[in-house]
């Protein structure tokens, strides 16, 4: 029960405006996917402006799942930073879907969610390191083209470098006494960013859910092929 409690504390300190962040993401989420597939059953075309209607609807639920996720903590660490339920996982996904650009641009989001949830401001630059950069790095998960876990290297790596610096310039403080302050940086970051990254991986790594990404994958290309065709065609006929 004591384990319970301290897994699931954290739903405890949602706010009301956080929790209504997180309703309007979900509920955005829910209602352009369902719009998406009326028009998807219709069998119209798909124009441009339907398409971004479907990645805003799979961003909007990614950031909240992900954000759901990052309240169940297996593990809190002392100086910040928890063990989750691969709450970066859903970030990750999409950028491997949609590309980095538009994963950079949702874990941008998921950051400043992030900064609301846990909030710790020392500099403007401690900020940007350990939440707008890092978070936002987890777009670099779009690099990979066949397979996710590839992509989920590249963004847990982006997140360990980003806090891995910020743990040495603004936390070399706690460092034991004769243990160099970018060790203890390294020692601390790895931890925190590596056993999430495991984590993610042995998710998405479960064949199921592999397909799914995958498939997701191939559907956005299939699309973003179709919609350059059409508008190829469309200028030929001008």
């Amino acid at each position: 029960m004591d384990w319970f409690n301290e897994a699931f504390g954290g739903f405890s300190e949602i706010t009301a405006v956080t929790l209504v962040i997180v309703i309007a993401a979900l509920a955005v989420g829910i209602a352009g996917y369902v719009f998406y597939r009326k028009k998807a059953r219709e069998g119209g075309k798909l124009t441009k402006s339907q398409w971004t209607t479907k990645e805003v609807t799979t961003a909007a639920l990614s950031i909240g799942v992900a954000f759901l996720l990052s309240y169940i903590k297996l593990f809190s660490m002392p100086q910040g930073g928890s063990i989750t339920p691969a709450s970066m996982l859903p970030i990750m996904a999409f950028a491997y879907i949609y590309g980095v650009k538009k994963g950079m641009i949702v874990g941008f989001c998921y950051s400043l969610l992030q900064f609301v949830q846990e909030p710790f401001f020392l500099t403007p630059v401690q900020f940007l390191l350990d939440y707008v950069l890092a978070f936002s790095l987890l777009g670099l998960a779009g690099l990979a083209k066949n397979n996710i876990i590839p992509g989920i290297i590249y963004g847990c790596a982006g997140r360990f470098l980003c806090q891995f610096v910020s743990g040495f310039v603004f936390f070399g403080e706690y460092a034991p006494e004769g243990v160099p302050a970018w060790l203890y940086s390294l020692g601390y970051s790895g931890s925190v960013v590596g056993i999430e990254c495991a984590v993610c991986i042995a998710v998405a790594a479960i064949p199921a859910i592999s397909r799914m990404f995958n498939r997701a994958k191939a559907q956005a290309k299939a699309q973003l092929a179709g919609t350059a065709k059409a508008k190829t065609v469309a200028t030929a006929e001008r």
